[in-house]
């Protein structure tokens, strides 16, 4: 059973583990340009695990933040990306 988290779901006593809350719509129509940047903000690490990594999370969102397109069709065009390689 889906909980309003983005987790492992795993039996409905429980809900989901773990994850983000998304009982607050994300949809472009439904947040400001503020409320799309905390969104990202909390999905991006604090820590400095990303580094070393060549993908830069606030460019990959940023068409999300700037209303363009939403977060799944980011994610989409990433994992078309990922498959050409």
């Amino acid at each position: 059973m889906f909980d309003g988290k983005v987790g492992l779901c795993y039996n409905e006593a429980k809900s989901c583990s773990g994850g983000t809350d998304i009982s607050q719509s994300t949809r472009i129509a439904d947040t400001t340009k503020a409320q799309r940047i905390a969104i990202i903000r909390k999905w991006i690490p604090q820590d400095t695990s990303l580094e070393d990594c060549d993908i830069d999370l606030w460019e990959f969102y940023d068409d999300y933040i700037q209303g363009k397109k939403e977060i799944a069709e980011c994610n989409a065009a990433f994992a078309s990306t990922l498959g050409n390689n």
